[in-house]
């Protein structure tokens, strides 16, 4: 399943507008791709690890999953979890296309639970 999931964000993610992408196992495992040298590799971990603990807040709040966006200056942070527990994270340009950004997650919410 991790590896469908894993050639899923590779085959999806290349566009000009994303910086860096992860995708986050229940496991814990993260799959980490970063096309940006701003965003290096190890920072881009460190901070899908802080992601999915929002994650982790919010389920213990009883709050409904969803997806959650960070607005900086010099980009964006989105993430969004699965109900199987995938969660998907995407460092992107500030002002991404709205179309873009909900076609990825969207997408991402399709792929079968038990592929």
């Amino acid at each position: 399943m991790k590896e469908t999931f894993n050639l899923w964000l590779e085959d999806n993610t290349q566009l000009s507008v994303i910086l860096a992408c992860a995708l986050r196992h229940p496991d814990r495992e993260i799959h980490s791709l970063s096309y940006a040298p701003e965003f290096p590799q190890p920072a881009c971990e460190e901070a899908w690890a802080c992601m999915a603990e929002a994650q982790r807040l919010m389920d213990k709040l009883k709050m409904p999953r969803g997806r959650f966006c960070w607005s900086f200056q010099s980009a964006r942070f989105y993430f969004g979890a699965r109900r199987d527990g995938v969660c998907l994270g995407l460092i992107t340009m500030p002002n991404p296309p709205a179309e873009q950004i909900e076609k990825i997650f969207a997408d991402f919410q399709a792929i079968p639970a038990a592929a």
